[in-house]
C-alpha cells in the first residue's frame, strides 16, 4: 500500500515538457520515479551571504569598467590588478562549499 498522499503541480513550456519527456524516457523510469529521483537525489547548494557577494561583484565589475574606459581613452590607470584579483579570490573562497 502506498503512503504518498501529497502531490505538487508544476507548469512547463512546450520546450521544457519535451525535454522532460526525452530525459524521462531515456531514464527508463516512470514519470513519478523520475521526478522523485531528480528532486531527492541532487543536493541543493545554499550560498551564504549571496546578496552581499553579488553586490561586491557588481562593484568590482563597475570598477573594472571604469578602468577599461580610462585605459581606452589614453589615461594611465594605477596598477590595481593585484587588489582586484585578491578581492575576486576572496569572493570565490566564500562561494566554495
Amino acid at each position: 500500500m502506498r503512503n504518498r498522499k501529497n502531490q505538487i503541480l508544476i507548469r512547463m513550456s512546450d520546450a521544457e515538457f519535451s525535454q522532460y519527456q526525452n530525459r524521462r524516457a531515456r531514464s527508463g523510469k516512470s514519470g513519478n520515479a523520475f521526478c522523485l529521483a531528480c528532486l531527492l537525489n541532487h543536493p541543493i547548494r545554499v550560498v551564504e551571504h549571496l546578496p552581499e557577494m553579488l553586490r561586491q561583484l557588481k562593484a568590482i565589475g563597475n570598477n573594472l569598467n571604469q578602468i577599461a574606459r580610462a585605459a581606452n581613452s589614453g589615461f594611465q590607470a594605477p596598477p590595481v590588478t593585484r587588489e582586484i584579483q585578491e578581492e575576486v579570490n576572496l569572493l570565490w573562497q566564500l562561494l566554495k562549499p
